[in-house]
């Protein structure tokens, strides 16, 4: 049985996007479950690029919002994966 061993490069996803109006609240900041909605998608491209099945988010254990967003700004999430095991 051959075993292809996969690089950190293998699994790697970047995903860019522009913050609309649509996504923002009253006062002018990107909703928090939006970016966590954005965080999600990018979490499956990845294991699924690096499984080559599809995935589901089982958990996550945390978040920080450190600075809002707003609208206008292009957010930029860049996902791999690390390390593996049992």
């Amino acid at each position: 049985m051959d075993i292809k061993f996969k690089t950190v490069a293998d699994s790697q996803v970047t995903i860019s996007e522009l913050m609309l109006p649509s996504h923002s609240n009253f006062n002018g900041k990107i909703h928090g479950g939006y970016i966590l909605s954005l965080l999600d998608q990018i979490a499956f491209a990845c294991a699924s690029k690096h499984s080559g099945v599809y995935c589901v988010t089982a958990s996550v254990d945390t978040v920080d919002f450190l600075n809002p967003i707003e609208i206008g700004e292009l957010v930029t999430m860049k996902a791999s994966v690390n390390y593996i095991g049992n």
